[in-house]
């Protein structure tokens, strides 16, 4: 009798024991293919707390430098979409002109990137640019074909990768790895692709967010200027109707920030069609709703984006969100929401044409005739140079 109790006590044992090792492995296995935006993830709630008016310059930047940007022949800008830094040296992609233009960081022309065409080594139209540091090379996004085109930093093109009939609209690097990101919703698939940095496909990460649903033909697909991808300290991401900044980072994509605006906060409900798209956008300025968040540069205390209601600036220690209407050049006297992050840097332009700021300017001295007392360098400065030159960049150092 006791040699059969024996017995069955084993047989439980290993029993156990197999049960135990199963789930284990279960365990590990579910891991594994656990989707990487699922992950648990440190994500920091920033929740808004007030708005207080103008963002002077001299408030939260280091520094703030007028940057005009020499016009030759060879280099006549149309749009500024998108600019990087590295190296002391300006890449400006202009996508009205399907080029990009290469500077010194003190307004100098070097070289432009102009292959429109059809024929290898070509393009018809770019869609974003961005840096390899590791490499040192100038990463250019083609939309039509869709490849990617390298460059050196001088504007020598060192090679190219076609992409088959995938769309993306932009392209980040953390040194590493490759991030194409379609916010369009052309592919049908999740938003990212990531690739290695031989351009090699690895996997698809962030399933598709919200959208709005009214499919008239007057719908539009983006609701406020900027990208929603930026390449600065961190390559961070955003989507229209989604409250949540992802980071890629190490070939994997995390949500990094979720944004409580509180009263601000757009109303799902609206997005469901039954509005057309323009009396959406009138509904949400009047009632104050956030859509859009983009252009995000970061420091170790404080992160910023622009929206469809201005600028924000979080306090990430304290976790709060101030809003501020424009960005006050105190220089000039000029200000606005509309600014872009400078990639690989923790610098944020605006850009000007010189017609544009002469017009502001005489515009002010209309309505008050003692502010040409003021600023009287500047008003020098802007009255010497030709109406049709080159934008200039307002570059503020955060």
């Amino acid at each position: 009798m006791k040699e059969r109790t024996d017995s069955k006590i084993s047989k439980d044992y290993i029993h156990m024991k197999f049960a135990i090792f199963t789930l284990c492995i279960i365990f590990f296995i579910s891991c594994k293919n656990t989707h990487t935006e699922d992950n648990n993830y440190d994500m920091k709630t920033l929740t808004f707390k007030e708005s207080a008016g103008v963002l002077e310059d001299t408030i939260f930047f280091k520094s703030a430098i007028m940057l005009p940007l020499e016009t030759d022949s060879s280099a006549l800008i149309g749009y500024i979409s998108r600019i990087y830094m590295a190296d002391d040296t300006l890449f400006i992609l202009d996508q009205n002109f399907q080029s990009v233009f290469v500077y010194d960081t003190k307004g100098k022309y070097i070289n432009s990137i102009q292959n429109v065409g059809a024929g290898p080594k070509e393009y018809i139209d770019l869609g974003d640019i961005c840096v390899d540091n590791i490499n040192k090379e100038l990463l250019v996004l083609c939309t039509r074909p869709s490849k990617v085109q390298f460059y050196s930093y001088h504007g020598e093109l060192l090679r190219e990768k076609q992409l088959g009939d995938k769309y993306y609209s932009h392209i980040g690097m953390d040194g590493e790895y490759i991030y194409l990101h379609d916010d369009t919703g052309i592919n049908k698939n999740k938003e990212i692709d990531i690739y290695n940095r031989q351009l090699n496909y690895i996997e698809s990460a962030l399933e598709r967010g919200e959208s709005f649903k009214n499919n008239d033909a007057s719908t539009i697909s983006h609701f406020c200027q900027g990208s929603t991808m930026t390449q600065g300290s961190s390559v961070l991401i955003a989507r229209d109707f989604d409250n949540t900044i992802f980071e890629a980072k190490n070939g994997e994509i995390y949500p990094k920030y979720l944004l409580d605006f509180k009263e601000h906060t757009l109303p799902k409900k609206l997005l469901d069609g039954k509005m057309k798209s323009f009396d959406f956008l009138d509904y949400c300025r009047e009632n104050k709703y956030i859509i859009s968040v983009k252009e995000f540069v970061e420091s170790p205390k404080f992160l910023l984006f622009t929206t469809n209601l201005g600028v924000f600036v979080c306090d990430k220690q304290k976790q709060e969100m101030t809003r501020y209407s424009f960005l006050l050049n105190t220089e000039s006297g000029m200000g606005g929401s509309d600014f872009q992050i400078i990639g690989n840097t923790n610098k944020l332009v605006t850009v000007e044409s010189v017609g544009r700021i002469k017009q502001m300017l005489e515009d002010v001295l209309k309505y008050n005739p003692d502010a040409g007392k003021c600023n009287i360098d500047f008003r020098k400065k802007i009255n010497a140079m030709d109406d049709e030159a080159n934008p200039i960049l307002f570059i503020y150092d955060f």
